[in-house]
Order: structure tokens, then C-alpha cells, then sequence
């Protein structure tokens, strides 16, 4: 994982530093594609909340609300042994300071649109 981490995310966004435009779309940061300066969103939402987003965009657009299960979580779709939590935990426990880093780098904006904790892992 480190060496894809390292070798394919890290490597690519050097190639475009000043934009990521180049990075694949799997794992180029967020913030690349939502321009709020050139798109008019009406809703901007995150997976971690969206059970209340969904409540919300129903209630924007008129529509009637029916609770739903939850879409983020591995261990409750699939019914694993692990979270998702956990299996993050778990794919970035050998992963070196450094290459930790560069990625707190890279998705910073991200990390701090989503009010995500850089350094949960």
C-alpha cells in the first residue's frame, strides 16, 4: 500500500503540483473538482453525514423523507468483521511519517472541507 501511496498518488501530483488536474480521478483531491467559483451547487454533502443531508436535500426539494441505512460503513453492508474506520487504521499503521506527510499535504484542503482529522492515522 505504501509503495502505491508512494509511487502512483505522491509521484502523479508532483507531475502537476500546481493544480493535480493530471492525477487520476480515483484519487485526486476533492477540492480539484469542486469549483464553487465556476459551478452553482446547490448542495454540497459528505458521506459520513449523509443520512442528514439526504433528510435536508428532501426537504429542500419537496420531496417526501424515508430513513435509510448507512452507505459509509463496511462493517454494516457487508457484515464484516471490520469498519471502515478500521480497516483505515489498519492500511495506515506501516506507513512511514513521511509518506503520511506528503499525503496531509496533498489532500490539506480536503482534510479541512470535510472537517476531516489529518492526523487521525
Amino acid at each position: 500500500f505504501e509503495e502505491f501511496l508512494k509511487e502512483k498518488v505522491i509521484k502523479e501530483s508532483e507531475e502537476c503540483p500546481d493544480t493535480k488536474l493530471c492525477m487520476n480521478v480515483h484519487w485526486k483531491p476533492y477540492q480539484t473538482a469542486c469549483n464553487p467559483c465556476h459551478i452553482n451547487y446547490s448542495v454540497i454533502s459528505k458521506i459520513e453525514t449523509f443520512e442528514e443531508d439526504r433528510k435536508q436535500i428532501h426537504k429542500l426539494i419537496g420531496l417526501p423523507y424515508k430513513k435509510g441505512g448507512h452507505y459509509h460503513d463496511m462493517k454494516e453492508l457487508t457484515e464484516a468483521e471490520y469498519s471502515t474506520q478500521d480497516w483505515t487504521k489498519l492500511m495506515f499503521k506501516n506507513i512511514s511519517l513521511e509518506t503520511k506527510q506528503k499525503l496531509r499535504l496533498l489532500y490539506a484542503y480536503d482534510f479541512e472541507m470535510f472537517d476531516y482529522n489529518p492526523l487521525l492515522y
